[in-house]
C-alpha cells in the first residue's frame, strides 16, 4: 500500500475550526437572545408610556366636557391638574 501525503480535505475540517464554529454559533445565540430582549423591553416600555398618554388625554377629554363619572373629586385630578396649570 502507498502512502498519501495527500492534504485533507475541507469536507472534513480539523477539531479546531469545529470549535471555532461552535463558539461562533453560541455567540450568535447570545446576541440573538439579547436583540430579543431589548426589542421586548423597548415594546413594553412603548406600550406603556402610550398607555398613559391615552389616559391622559382622556382624562382631559372628559374634564373638558364636564363630565363626572364618580361623585367627589377625581383621583387623578391631583396628579393631571397641575400639568395644565403649568
Amino acid at each position: 500500500m502507498e502512502a498519501t501525503n495527500r492534504p485533507r480535505s475541507r469536507a472534513y475540517p480539523l477539531p479546531r475550526a469545529n470549535a471555532r464554529v461552535v463558539a461562533l454559533s453560541v455567540g450568535t445565540l447570545v446576541e440573538y437572545r439579547l436583540s430579543l430582549a431589548l426589542l421586548t423591553l423597548t415594546r413594553g416600555l412603548l406600550v406603556t408610556t402610550a398607555a398613559c398618554v391615552v389616559v391622559a388625554l382622556a382624562y382631559l377629554a372628559k374634564s373638558a366636557l364636564g363630565i363626572d363619572l364618580l361623585p367627589g373629586p377625581s383621583p387623578l385630578h391631583d396628579l393631571l391638574y397641575p400639568l395644565i396649570r403649568g
